[in-house]
Parts: structure tokens; sequence; C-alpha cells
């Protein structure tokens, strides 16, 4: 049984002791049956008191069913889980299984052993490929590294080719923690857009979001909103120094 990147994230304080990491995976494992078999109030009782007020059992059922709709029932759960550093969280995750689709949830819990939110990734897939609208004998791509201080953010300047000065532009991710493509299953949103941009005479820049690259190391002290905005004023910055960049 092959399962793809539908993953269940649930993150507790690094301060839990070991044998917590038992308990919390369970709880993820019995959210997940919860759900599946209607029971939102169970499934409600193993979330914090702030996930609690902002996810009640009527809007949770809102959420699953919309989940449901679009990827179909639940079939499986992997047997195994991964973990992952998430700032000052740990994340248990589980591939799951949907009727004609895969994915990956993620549960981040609390210090307490709590719920305190939880994702869903859609399956990895083979490249969408080039698409129609880009031309990529107008543009080339170069790797550099942007990001505010103390946080170096791996990315990617695509060019469009000729003398300049050309329009630019920053590409900014939206909520997870993102690749520099924005990537969703096999389509690479950033991607495509920075080739149809580049494409028609403008520069874009697109960068790892930072909650990606540093999501292992704890430096996710600052809040999200202004962690985003520090690392696009700095790529932006970047871009001011960039010859052939209006």
């Amino acid at each position: 049984m092959s399962f793809g990147a539908v993953s269940a994230l649930v993150a507790l304080s690094v301060a839990s002791p070991a044998p917590a990491e038992v308990a919390r995976e369970a709880s993820a494992r019995n959210f997940i049956a919860h759900l599946a078999d209607g029971e939102l109030d169970l499934a409600t009782a193993s979330f914090n008191a702030k996930m609690k007020d902002g996810l009640p059992a009527a809007k949770l059922d809102q959420v699953w069913k919309g989940v449901t709709a679009q990827f179909g029932p639940l079939e499986a759960v992997s047997a195994a889980a991964r973990r992952e550093k998430m700032g000052d969280l740990d994340a248990v995750i589980l591939a799951c299984r949907f009727h004609g689709s895969r994915s990956t949830r993620r549960w981040p819990f609390d210090a307490d052993g709590k719920i305190g939110a939880f994702l869903l990734v859609p399956a990895a897939g083979p490249d969408a490929g080039t698409p129609a609208y880009a031309d990529a004998k107008k543009y080339d791509e170069s790797a550099l590294t942007v990001g505010a201080d103390g946080f170096p953010l791996p990315a990617t300047l695509t060019m469009p080719k000729g003398a300049g000065p050309f329009p630019a532009v920053v590409l900014v991710h939206g909520s997870g923690p993102n690749d520099r493509d924005e990537s969703v299953g096999g389509v690479k949103v950033f991607r495509d857009l920075a080739w149809g941009l580049a494409s028609r005479g403008i520069a874009v820049l697109r960068y790892e979001k930072r909650t990606k690259v540093f999501r292992r190391n704890g430096h996710l002290n600052r809040r999200s909103t202004t962690r985003t905005i520090d690392d696009a004023i700095a790529s932006a910055k970047v871009l001011e120094k960039t010859a052939k960049i209006e």
C-alpha cells in the first residue's frame, strides 16, 4: 500500500518528554478516526483552547466536508509516522489516502499535548511541465540568496533576455512552509508565473519560505506576518541592486 503527500501535522512544545511522542501520535490517529466517523465533539476534545475557539465542532464539520468533497472519503492512514520540528513545536506527520487522491496531514500540539493546528498537504505528483504561455528562449534563470539578516533563503531570479532595464516583481508565499515554486502536487505555481512573466519582459524573484528552510532550527519566534514582510522587503532590496532591473 503506497501513500502520497497528504499529511497531518501535530506539533507539541519541545519541552514535552520523549514518551509523549507515543501519546501525540495516538492523539493524531484518534483525531483522524473521529473525523472520518463524524464524531466532531470527540475530535475537538483533543484541541487546545485556541483551536476550540477558532475551529469549533460545527466549523470543523464544514472543513472536513470540504476536504472529502475535494479528495473523496478517507480510506487509509499510513502505519508509520514522521516527526519534524516546527519552530518550538514538534510535528507528527501521517500520510493519508483518500478515494482517488493522496495527501499528507500534519498536526501541531502545544505543551499540554493538545492539538494546536492541522494542515493538509496535497500529494506530490509528476511535474506538470512548461505552461503554454512560457517561452524558455526569452529568459534565463540564476540562483541567489535573499532573506532578512540571519535567515538566508535560497532563491531563483528569472530574468528576461535583452539589455533591459526590466520591471521586476517578488513573489510572496501564502500560508504554510512552501518552497520557492509554491508547489502544489505536480503544479508549480510560482515557477509557472515566473516563466510566464519573464517571457513578457518582467523579471521575477522567488525564494524558499523561511518556515520551510528554518522550521527545524527554532528560528520562528517572530510573528508570521512580520517574518513574511521582512523577507519580502529584503528580497525587493536585492532586486534594487540587480543589474538590468528598473
